[in-house]
């Protein structure tokens, strides 16, 4: 019965990747969860977003296709629509796993204390296949997140969270649940980890990374970082904070090498030194510097002999 299960309410923000929407809407509704609210809010799509939206209307809570001031400001919206006690957003090139919606119910069932629940992440390319092993993040605190974000296909929340953190900051475009979950960690909100199978998939393709969605990324880091020093911390988590500025350098540095960029890359992780010294003898600084000089190459060539010569 729809009583047993607390009500989930999920937004999809959508602008213009009809080519995956379908499957992130079937990812849900497939779920078979007896009690969910759905809403998809598209920003004036000018592909066949709508369209797709429009097969399956009947399904959902509600959707919108009018302008907004970007994903975080949809998200907002939507979630302002809602009146679940559970709360996730799922973006449009994203996926749920099969049975993700009942164990995170369960879990949250379960543990009354618990504000935020996350999971694992399996990455998938542009075809749905899977790229790798699926991610597990451990328990995470402050000093975790202020260099990591977490796996946000794979985060839930109760609606109470946003009473003492509020919403998604609009002005922010690629950080804003970064954002969220730093704000939520210092304001003392339990965050749990579920274990066992991943929960959702991430895709990862072409058309997400350019070098100018870099520089917007890294400035949003920098405001999110800054903004947390203007807060009465103690010293020792601001200078955390501060050396944390200069890890944003090393997920575009990260993204160039794998793409084959090297020389981009060692000037990303310049910059990282230039922000704070001290990141020059981190080791995953100094391994992905070492990769940068011989090169995304040499590196399959070494996974090919691990895996040759690895007892079977």
């Amino acid at each position: 019965m729809t009583q047993d299960w607390p009500l989930i309410s999920i937004v999809t923000p959508s602008y213009n990747q009809g080519q995956f929407l379908e499957q992130t809407i079937h990812s849900i509704l497939s779920q078979g969860y007896p009690n969910l609210e759905y809403f998809i809010m598209d920003g004036l799509s000018t592909d066949d977003s709508v369209a797709v939206i429009e097969r399956y209307a009947r399904n959902l809570s509600g959707w919108v296709s009018e302008r907004d001031a970007g994903q975080s400001d949809a998200i907002n919206k939507g979630w302002h629509r809602t009146k679940g006690e559970i709360l996730a957003y799922l973006n449009s090139d994203d996926l749920y796993l099969p049975h993700t919606l009942s164990r995170v119910a369960e879990y949250f069932t379960q543990h009354p204390e618990c504000d935020i629940v996350y999971g694992a992440l399996q990455i998938i390319d542009e075809q749905g296949n899977h790229q790798g092993k699926p991610i597990h993040v451990p328990q995470v605190n402050v000093s975790w997140l202020l260099k990591n974000p977490l796996p946000q296909p794979t985060m839930f929340l109760r609606r109470r969270v946003l009473d003492r953190v509020g919403l998604f900051d609009p002005s922010l475009h690629y950080v804003f649940d970064w954002d969220f979950c730093l704000r939520a960690a210092l304001e003392g909100l339990c965050f749990q980890r579920l274990p066992g199978a991943p929960l959702a998939a991430f895709r990862s393709w072409p058309g997400q990374k350019t070098a100018e969605s870099f520089e917007q990324h890294i400035a949003e880091q920098f405001q999110m970082r800054d903004r947390l020093l203007e807060k009465p911390l103690a010293g020792h988590l601001a200078e955390k904070v501060r050396f944390s500025k200069a890890w944003a350098f090393l997920w575009p540095a990260y993204q160039c090498y794998i793409h084959g960029r090297m020389a981009q890359a060692r000037q990303y992780l310049s910059r990282a030194v230039g922000t704070h010294r001290t990141i020059a003898v981190h080791p995953e600084f100094l391994n992905l510097y070492v990769r940068t000089l011989l090169g995304s190459r040499f590196w399959r060539y070494a996974r090919t002999l691990k895996m040759r010569w690895a007892p079977h």
